[in-house]
Order: C-alpha cells, then structure tokens, then sequence
C-alpha cells in the first residue's frame, strides 16, 4: 500500500516521540564532553567529534566523513568538522544541509551555576548545563531526524546532510570556512543553519549584521600613583578613548532598518583586561574591547576609519600611542530571500508541527549562514530556543528537544 503524504508525517512523527528519552540521554552525554576552543583555554572539539562519529554510525547515514583543521594556535590542535550524509532517491537531486556546532563557549564564573556545567542533569522539564542550547538541542535534533526517517523507513527524494564544524564561537576559520573550502556543497543546496531562534519557535532568520570585535590597547608609563607627573596613565587615555569612541559611533551610525531587532547598529563596550593589581599605581598598559554589530548599509571599512580617526585624535591629545586589532571582522552578508525553497519547507514545517506562522528578520548575531549567503546560497537560521546561551545555568526544554526534531525531518521529508 502506498503511504500518504499525512501517514508518512504520522508515522514519523510517531517514531520520534518514542525516541524522546534516547535524545535527551545523548544530549546529555555529547554535552558531558567539553569542547572548548584552545584560544580559552580548552582542548578543541575533537574528543567530542569522535564520540558523536561513533554515535551515529547505527543512524542510518550513508557516508560520514572527516574534514581536519589544523587549528595554528600554541603547537596545533586539530579541529575536526565532521560531514554525515543519508542519499535520496533522485541521485540528481541537491542536499538540504543542516550545520550545527560542536564548540562551546567556557562554563564562566562557577560561582554562579547551581550544578557541574559539564556534568548536564535533568531540572523538572529541562536539561541544564555548557552547551545544552548553544548547540546541542539543534545539533541532537538534525542526527535524531536522519535516524527516525531510517527507522522508519524512508527514503527522501533529496540528499540529507548533518554537519558538525568546529571553531564556530571564535569566528569560523577552522569550521565552515575551512569546509566551504572542500567542495562538498554544490549549486542549488538547501541550507539550514539551526543556531538562533526565540522561545516560541516563531522567528526564521534570513539576515546578519555586519560584526566587528575591537581590541584598544594603550601604552604610557607605570607609577607610583603620587607622582602623576612622572607618568603617563594609559587608564586615563583609555577611558576617554572609550567614551569618545561609544558616543561618536552611536551618533554618526543611527539609521535603521525593522528586519532586525533592535533595528540599529550597536556599539557596546565589553571586556576590559585588568592591569594593575594594586590601587596607588597608575597602569603604563591599558586593554578594552568593543563589540560592533552595524547595519549592512555602513561598509565596515568606513566604521573602522572613524574609529581610527577617534583613536588618532586622543593619541595626539596625550601624545600616548593606542593600538588597535580586529578580533573578528565580518562584512554583512546578502540577504536571504524570503520566499527561497529552504525558507518555504522550514516555514510550512513550524506550522505544521508547533502550530504557529512564522516571521522572518534579521539578528545581530552571527552564524555559519553568512558565510554560505556569501557565497550565493539562500540558508535560514532557526530554532526553538530560550535564549539561555552563555549563561550560567544554560539550560533547554526537553519538549523544545522532541519539537525540533519533528521540524528537522518535516522538512526532510517535504525537501
């Protein structure tokens, strides 16, 4: 008997809701796995993407391959990007990818979460702990789909792919960027970059902000804080540096645009490096950075001449040089277009399985789809998620686990 286009939707459907507690045990296990990236101080994804390789080789994949980075941080540490892909029916069809992250960022202040980050538990109707959201629930979700369309025996008509990149949360080089490198993705590719999302599941992101991560550094002479005047105080140019460079670039770059929310470009002071241990001596190096999100309508290039020329002004005034490195520089990439095939499955996808009408925006945020919209493909970034990423007591909903999951073979089946 031939199955209808609804029986198939049931049975799969069927097949993931028994599978609930095997996706929330290898959320738990895959997130009990620290991958770190070396620049904060931890060992890389590999121990991790080993662990999922060996996880998934039973999901009904078809071919699992390793693309390695050599990551050129200290003495070099491999950064594994791993390729899984379950073949359709029609051999020329093209392959609605699905890339997810295995980096995480670091636990933080411990102080602060109420149970061992790396040791994930099970709090009421979540799972708490490193990485549960940020991107395990998403990256769970696309490996579970595969294996409920295998278990229950179906075949798409498109190719299906999981890929898991390293280095997303330090900018990419080693991950996708070190893939879209290995022609694996061809012309006509569905991509669906599960990364970013709200808590009910009504958001698809078409569109990023330009990013630009700034490191200021000042250089004076240190001192004894009674003698000022046989000084110079890289603290004090510092400060100023900062105030001119918050309130030029808030009042020169204030357009906006209501794809995103907020709808203007943000230009927000963040870490600052500690630099002298006591209170009577005046610092001879001072280190702050800021966290540029702007509008794809101001070139990033014009961004950084203004803050040079903000930098310029203060180095003379003191007559202190202030040195500036990019930590991350990302142009906006082209929006996606919203009625594209990849935004379409997705949207109908939502609908059917959490019952709402999705919208499409942008974010200030960054994800792997800039660099695929870069190159010409339309992807889409969604999921249902809390917003808990980087926070103590990360933390997911198990429904939210189970829920995109069914989204994640809807659109498998519907590609």
């Amino acid at each position: 008997m031939v199955m209808t286009e609804d029986s198939r939707r049931e049975q799969l459907f069927e097949t993931i809701d028994a599978m609930r507690r095997a996706l929330v045990m290898t959320l738990i296990e895959m997130c009990s796995i620290p991958a770190v990236a070396p620049e904060n101080g931890g060992e890389g994804e590999l121990k991790k993407t080993e662990w999922l390789e060996n996880q998934i080789r039973s999901f009904g994949f078809d071919d699992i391959d390793r693309y390695d980075a050599v990551d050129d941080f200290e003495d070099g540490v491999v950064r594994p990007n791993l390729v899984a892909v379950r073949y359709g029916l029609d051999e020329d069809a093209p392959t609605l990818w699905f890339i997810s992250h295995t980096d995480v960022v670091p636990e933080g202040d411990l102080s602060l979460w109420d149970t061992d980050p790396w040791k994930p538990v099970i709090v009421d109707d979540k799972v708490v702990g490193r990485g549960v959201e940020d991107n395990g629930t998403p990256l769970v979700a696309s490996l579970y789909a595969v294996r409920a369309l295998s278990e229950a025996g179906i075949r798409t008509g498109c190719h299906i792919g999981c890929v898991l990149v390293a280095d997303e949360e330090q900018g990419s080089k080693w991950g996708i960027q070190h893939l879209l490198e290995q022609d694996i993705f061809k012309e006509g590719d569905l991509i669906m970059v599960p990364d970013a999302g709200f808590p009910k599941g009504d958001f698809i992101e078409i569109g990023e902000k330009s990013i630009l991560w700034l490191k200021f550094k000042t250089e004076g002479k240190q001192g004894h804080a009674s003698m000022p005047h046989l000084c110079r105080n890289a603290a004090e140019v510092g400060a100023e540096l900062a105030y001119r460079l918050n309130k030029v670039l808030k009042e020169r770059y204030d357009a906006e645009d209501e794809l995103f929310d907020p709808p203007y470009s943000t230009f927000e002071l963040t870490m600052k490096v500690a630099n002298v241990g006591n209170v009577n001596t005046i610092p001879g190096e001072d280190i702050f950075y800021m966290d540029c999100r702007v509008l794809a309508e101001y070139p990033t290039e014009e961004v950084l001449a203004t803050v040079r020329g903000v930098m310029k002004q203060v180095g003379e005034k003191y007559q202190m040089p202030i040195h500036l490195s990019l930590s991350q520089h990302e142009q906006a990439a082209p929006t996606t277009d919203p009625e594209s095939r990849v935004v379409t499955i997705l949207g109908n996808a939502i609908t059917q399985v959490i019952g709402v009408e999705p919208i499409v925006g942008g974010i200030g945020g960054g994800t792997c789809a800039a660099f695929f919209r870069r190159r010409g493909f339309n992807s889409a970034v969604w999921a249902k998620m809390d917003q808990s990423a980087h926070t103590a007591n990360e933390y997911t909903y198990i429904d939210n686990i189970v829920d995109i999951t069914k989204v994640f073979a809807l659109m498998m089946l519907n590609s």
